[in-house]
């Protein structure tokens, strides 16, 4: 309504209907209106003449609060007050209007930066207050998280704080607490079975071992002794495995170099007999990290049978330990693809039916280096074949002034 109140030509005032209003006229035909200026009682010209004339009568000009008034006029309400305009004050009087929601919401807009102004210090101090509160409040919760971001299958004994947490969320902490217990107590479980089911199974596999020393040789038997020195090697893994969980404090050291040379010197007979060689290379004489001899030997051990597997009649596994603390196994077989690279490590992952093993050394290979802080990888060997590489965390350096090389023909152990 106040745009609506324009200066003449003559710098007098009066009333013409903005687009907006004239669609609110369109849309309410019973809307009148009249506009006075202060002390005065003739309206601005545009004014409704039908309501000027039944307002004439009731002085509104003198009575106008700052705030709305209201009287009844025929079958219409009317209101009037002090509105502030682009000019100067002015008393508006409306009748006919509809008044409700659709009302408050329009007078809303219409005063929003008055309103804004006088609140607006108001509301940046109740958002401020509001802050330090919500703050204070979400600060356990924010423990709670970064406690639950440590847990997982290697620390699930620790439990989410509940000290300093909202009421609210207290029992939601507990049942969260209740439910680690039995999964911990679960995973205990679990984990004494196969570490009693490898003790059962190492005392079979041994007295196998001994009887097919006994037989004559022939390829039958050397191929049973491989299958037998996979088993030997899983069972071996998952008592590695059961030895980590039961550790602790920080990881031991190791030679990485020494216990090269101790898998390569159990496995040089059988490789010459299958038609194989195995060759150690390593970058220094001693090269130490961090980490369990078991689990590590029993990681270099399944790789080497993987590899004495997959490299042709008449090849050799190289064995290459450092520069660091790194093993690289390598074979100059089939290879792996690209796609499998990942797989390979999965629980009971084989390529195809026909394909020998269980599918768990590669898996019980991977989470034994992972319990130590070291990782698994393997690529593509130059020429073909597969690199399986063993990446250990650094222990104290011992490194030798020389390399050393030395062959399966030859075990004698580094000096």
């Amino acid at each position: 309504m106040t745009e609506s109140i324009v200066r003449t030509a003559d710098g007098g005032l009066e009333v013409v209907p903005t687009l907006r209003l004239s669609a609110e006229l369109k849309h309410t035909p019973s809307l009148t209106y009249a506009v006075y200026s202060e002390g005065s009682p003739t309206p601005l010209p545009g004014s409704s003449p039908e309501i000027a004339a039944a307002l004439a009568e009731m002085n509104i000009w003198t009575q106008a609060s700052r705030e709305f008034s209201t009287v009844r006029h025929g079958k219409a309400d009317c209101y009037w007050g002090w509105r502030r305009t682009q000019f100067e004050p002015k008393i508006i009087a409306v009748c006919g209007y509809p008044y409700g929601w659709r009302w408050i919401f329009k007078w809303l807009a219409d005063n929003l930066e008055q309103t804004a102004s006088n609140f607006y210090p108001v509301f940046l101090f109740i958002s401020f207050a509001l802050w330090i509160v919500l703050d204070r409040q979400l600060a356990p919760l924010r423990t709670v998280a970064a406690e639950a971001e440590r847990i997982d299958f290697e620390r699930l004994n620790r439990r989410l704080p509940i000290d300093h947490v909202p009421s609210e969320i207290v029992p939601l902490v507990a049942a969260t607490n209740h439910a680690m217990e039995r999964l911990e107590k679960g995973v205990s479980q679990h984990r004494r079975f196969l570490t009693n089911a490898a003790h059962e199974l190492r005392t079979p596999v041994m007295v196998l071992k001994a009887q097919l020393d006994e037989l004559d040789e022939s390829a039958k038997k050397r191929e049973l002794q491989l299958d037998v020195q996979r088993m030997s090697a899983i069972v071996e893994q998952l008592l590695a495995s059961a030895r980590l969980d039961r550790r602790e404090g920080p990881p031991g050291q190791i030679d990485l170099v020494e216990i090269a040379q101790s898998v390569v010197d159990y496995r040089v007979l059988l490789a010459l007999r299958q038609g194989r060689r195995i060759e150690l290379e390593a970058a220094a004489e001693r090269i130490f990290a961090a980490g369990e001899r078991r689990a590590a030997e029993s990681v270099i051990g399944n790789l080497v049978d993987n590899a004495l597997r997959a490299e042709p009649q008449g090849g050799a596994v190289v064995v290459r330990v450092g520069p660091g603390p790194t093993v690289a196994v390598v074979d100059h077989g089939a290879g792996v693809d690209p796609a499998d690279r990942e797989l390979i490590f999965e629980p009971f992952w084989r390529k195809s039916e026909t394909t020998p093993g269980s599918g768990l050394g590669l898996a019980i290979s991977k989470e034994l280096m992972t319990k130590q802080g070291g990782r698994i990888s393997v690529e593509e060997t130059a020429g073909g074949g597969a690199t399986f590489k063993l990446w250990f965390q650094t222990g104290v350096s011992a490194q030798g002034r020389a390399p050393h090389h030395a062959q399966s023909s030859n075990t004698t152990k580094p000096s």
